[in-house]
């Protein structure tokens, strides 16, 4: 009888509201940190896809740069460094300067010399 008793009780213990109510409340503490390990985890996947992007950006940049270490490494490719950076010349060369015929500095100068002569001739109109 007494095993009987004893299983009554432990049934009226387990299935008792504050039982269940803490219960219910440790398993929506669980939802809640499984919840935040989730927001956690999508936002390191978003970090780790922007840093691939950059890692791969930077991986490209090295492999650019290294060619034109090695072009610099050429006497070749040292002369185009300089020729492109600054305005020189070799012993024996000459500069040829082209200019446009159709410049926008002339284009302003005989439009304003033609309004300063039209205002001068509307003086006496």
């Amino acid at each position: 009888m007494i095993d009987f008793q004893q299983k009554r009780q432990i049934r009226k213990i387990i299935y008792s509201r504050i039982t269940l109510l803490v219960l219910l409340l440790l398993v929506g503490f669980m939802v809640k940190q499984v919840y935040d390990i989730y927001k956690k985890e999508l936002l390191s996947r978003g970090n780790l896809d922007t840093i691939e992007k950059q890692y791969n950006n930077l991986k490209s940049r090295e492999k650019m740069l290294s060619l034109e270490i090695d072009k610099l490494k050429t006497d070749e490719g040292v002369e185009a460094e300089i020729r492109s950076k600054f305005d020189v010349k070799r012993p024996g060369e000459q500069t040829v300067v082209i200019i446009n015929e159709n410049s926008p500095t002339q284009t302003t100068s005989t439009m304003s010399n033609t309004n300063v002569w039209q205002e001068f001739l509307d003086w006496f109109k």
